[in-house]
């Protein structure tokens, strides 16, 4: 009976060798679990990273190309075109545009630059890039509509209609093809005839209109929303860099964040024939009007670093090249778009 009772206790516990090689097991199974956890979590930062790359460089190029596809637009098809914009703008809220009867070159209604300065001189952005290029850009907008009234001059005018959504201070294009005029709306009411709008320019004190239209349109001439907005490379409140758009009222608005770079090459009709012969930097584009179309590229950047650190090089449309060493994902987007009011 004692010798069984001795056998029996000496079955019992685990020696010290058995509890450490446990231990050990459990520690590498341990490290194994949080070497999973890592390359899981770094997997998912990287992915959502890309995504977010991705779906920044799909919304900035949207932005680009839908205004680059308006660029030009007068509300004039084929053969018909007006080179001159009378502005109607008191100098309180013209923001980009001239004042006090001054006028735009529609040649230039799509004008880039190799460096952003170039386009403002000394009303260039606050928070402008230095040495990055820009592009303007100057359209009709929306859905036209035509003038309701035989024969207007002076402050006020029936349109038919509102399909553009015309309101209390827009801009506003008028234009027969011939001549053109653009100014600030003071209000909106209802017109004459039935389903006409009428919209009020008057000439009044700041912060209206400087003078009124005194060039003679009549109910064949075309209306609509006007634009002028410039795009350009800035840094916003964090110092990141972020594309940027400059409206009429010279203000700016962050579209996209981290974008490191942009570039646009020109397309141009060198023969006359609506066909683009070559593409250029703005520097050498001497004709704006043969500009037929735009190439622009897009250097998007993650927020955060993300990746292995690994050299990496961009061909920004053969204009230069960039080349990073840091951790942080990107993509380079590209697309060619061509001006709609200037295809044959």
């Amino acid at each position: 009976m004692k010798g069984n009772f001795l056998r029996k206790s000496r079955t019992k516990g685990v020696s010290l060798i058995e509890l450490m090689v446990a231990m050990l097991i459990g520690l590498i199974l341990m490290a194994g679990v949080v070497q999973i956890y890592l390359g899981t979590t770094a997997t998912n930062r990287a992915q959502e990273g890309l995504s977010r790359v991705q779906e920044n460089a799909r919304f900035a190029m949207e932005v680009l190309t839908r205004n680059i596809r308006m660029g030009g637009h007068s509300l004039c098809t084929g053969q018909q075109t007006v080179s001159e914009l009378d502005v109607r703008l008191r100098a309180s809220n013209a923001g980009m545009l001239p004042v006090n009867g001054g006028s735009l070159d529609l040649a230039r209604a799509v004008h880039g630059v190799d460096s952003a300065a170039d386009l403002w001189g000394s009303d260039e952005p606050g928070n402008l890039v230095a040495g990055t290029p820009a592009l303007r850009l100057m359209h009709a907008e929306g859905v036209s509509t035509n003038a309701a009234d035989e024969s207007f001059q002076g402050g006020n005018f029936d349109i038919s209609g509102n399909p553009s959504e015309i309101d209390q201070g827009d801009l506003v294009m008028v234009t027969d093809c011939e001549t053109a005029d653009v100014f600030r709306v003071i209000n909106t009411t209802a017109g004459e005839a039935s389903g006409t709008i009428n919209i009020n320019h008057a000439q009044e004190n700041d912060p209206h209109n400087w003078n009124e239209i005194d060039n003679n349109y009549n109910e064949e001439s075309q209306v609509a929303r006007f634009a002028k907005r410039a795009f350009y490379i800035g840094t916003n409140g964090q110092g990141t860099p972020s594309l940027y758009m400059r409206r009429s009222s010279g203000d700016a608005l962050e579209i996209v964040e981290n974008i490191e770079a942009m570039t646009f090459a020109y397309g141009i009709d060198t023969s006359n024939d609506g066909q683009v012969d070559r593409y250029e930097e703005a520097g050498d584009v001497n004709d704006w009007e043969a500009v037929l179309s735009i190439r622009v590229a897009v250097l998007v950047r993650s927020e955060e670093v993300l990746s292995e650190a690994r050299g990496t090089t961009y061909d920004m449309l053969g204009q230069e090249t960039l080349q990073f060493n840091d951790r942080r994902i990107r993509q380079l987007a590209v697309s060619t778009v061509s001006l709609r009011n200037r295809l044959p």
